[in-house]
């Protein structure tokens, strides 16, 4: 039996048996396989890359900043700069790229996945509105693979998995609506056995290090949330500012034989120590990667 699900206008077919597919890390659903193959995309704001230094991994740079290109094609038409648009497709519509790895990381910042830029008023919409990049990303990560993505690429969730997350003022359908969080430290509980267990702390001190983060109102049962803090946040330019209690802050959810890890903060914001615990309890493939023990 199939069920189909709709992203936009695009069309996906997927087994129910797998779109059901969730739960708690205390159920040892967080993908356990070594990861071997990794692809980084660069953002503005997160670097993950820094996790993976601190650690030892090789990974593949795809660039995906919107201010400031670490190349320029009219100028180095040479570059062999990979860009993120040929990791998903966007072009050839292939995505082959993006099939050879075992987990992607996409760092809050990287072009193409909100509705406009930041730093300006031109659409940014090119990846999440295409239909070849998003049918791309659900098989990547219905086949197996890892996604792990922070703030502002929550939108990729949105599209694809509406029913699992809802995020802030979801109901609206506009790009980047979610990002209403505020500047400053969060207390997180640890809200996962297993992964409270590896971290061997049931709370840590999160910093966000820019306002207008991702908030996410509620999960589906299927999501297993790791991390979760009472917040403050803008409600309105008149309404001025709000407290939210319990909200979700880190979540893990599976897709298929996949899963998506999301963060509503930047890794690279936290202390190296914290970072790299809390990065290798909740994707344990990183630690086999690195030779450590399970």
């Amino acid at each position: 039996m199939k069920q189909r699900i709709h992203v936009g206008s695009l069309v996906l077919a997927a087994p129910l048996a797998l779109l059901l597919t969730g739960g708690n890390c205390t159920e040892n659903n967080i993908n356990k396989q070594p990861i071997r193959e990794i692809a980084v995309v660069t953002g503005d704001f997160d670097n993950m890359a820094e996790n993976l230094d601190r650690m030892l991994l090789s990974y593949q740079v795809y660039e995906g900043f919107i201010c400031c290109a670490s190349y320029d094609f009219e100028v180095d038409p040479e570059s062999n700069v990979l860009d993120e648009e040929s990791l998903f497709g966007l072009g050839d519509g292939s995505g082959e790229d993006l099939f050879l790895y075992d987990a992607v990381f996409l760092n809050s910042g990287a072009r193409g996945w909100g509705q406009y830029q930041y730093n300006g008023i031109e659409e940014d919409s090119s990846l999440l509105t295409n239909e070849d990049t998003l049918g791309n990303i659900y098989s990547f990560v219905e086949g197996g693979g890892l996604l792990i993505l922070s703030d502002w690429t929550y939108d990729v969730i949105e599209a694809l998995w509406p029913e699992m997350v809802q995020f802030y003022d979801e109901a609206d359908g506009v790009p980047d609506s979610a990002q209403v969080g505020l500047l400053g430290e969060v207390q997180a509980k640890v809200v996962d056995a297993l992964v409270a267990e590896r971290l061997d702390e049931d709370e840590v001190t999160l910093s966000y290090n820019y306002s207008n983060w991702t908030v996410i109102e509620d999960v589906d049962d299927r999501v297993d949330v790791i991390l979760q803090g009472d917040i403050e946040y803008r409600v309105s330019a008149s309404e001025g500012t709000g407290v939210a209690q319990d909200v979700p802050l880190l979540f893990a959810m599976d897709v298929g034989a996949g899963q998506v890890i999301f963060s509503s903060f930047h890794w690279n914001a936290q202390t190296p120590d914290l970072a790299d615990r809390l990065m290798m309890a909740v994707a344990p493939g990183l630690r086999t990667a690195t030779g450590g023990e399970e």
